[in-house]
């Protein structure tokens, strides 16, 4: 299964959402995907901040009746509900535990160079091969785990899962 909007698998919705308000947007899309909006992370810690809302109900919704929106047939990307930062912090820091979390996987076989996953990486942990042609390298240690180059690489040759052995 590849989770994500970049390489997952689309469901035809029907409608074109937009707003001014960011965590609005969210809060209406993953309800439509079938979400509870208080289990996807950054909506919980945007709503927790208050900078754009202090909770749903102040969402000025126009349209269709959200209910009659909301579709089937998503397949959706697990949730970790440990939102424990205090742990997180230690998990990550034990190495052979690092190893068990969800990453980026790189697939050589569908690689076809473009830089696009090296370009996004907010914390520059991924860099092409210096020897191998169409390769990147995953500094582990760096990655933050946003997962935003699965979702810009246009040959989906980047999959997120457990990889226990190598690098």
């Amino acid at each position: 299964m590849r989770p994500g909007p970049g390489n997952g698998f689309p469901v035809k919705v029907g409608i074109l959402a937009g707003s001014s308000n960011p965590v609005a947007l969210d809060i209406i899309a993953s309800t439509i995907a079938g979400y509870e909006h208080t289990d996807i992370p950054t909506t919980r810690t945007a709503l927790e901040r208050g900078l754009w809302l202090k909770s749903a109900e102040e969402i000025d919704y126009i349209g269709p009746e959200l209910s009659s929106v909301v579709k089937d047939g998503f397949i959706k990307v697990g949730i970790r509900k440990n939102g424990n930062v205090a742990v997180q912090f230690v998990v990550r820091r034990i190495k052979p535990l690092r190893k068990l979390e969800h990453r980026p996987v790189f697939i050589k076989a569908n690689c076809i160079g473009c830089g696009k996953c090296i370009a996004i990486c907010p914390v520059k942990a991924i860099q092409l091969h210096p020897e191998q042609k169409n390769r990147v390298v995953l500094t582990d240690s760096k990655c933050i785990r946003c997962f935003c180059c699965s979702e810009v690489c246009p040959e989906s040759a980047v999959e997120i899962r457990r990889k226990l052995f190598g690098q």
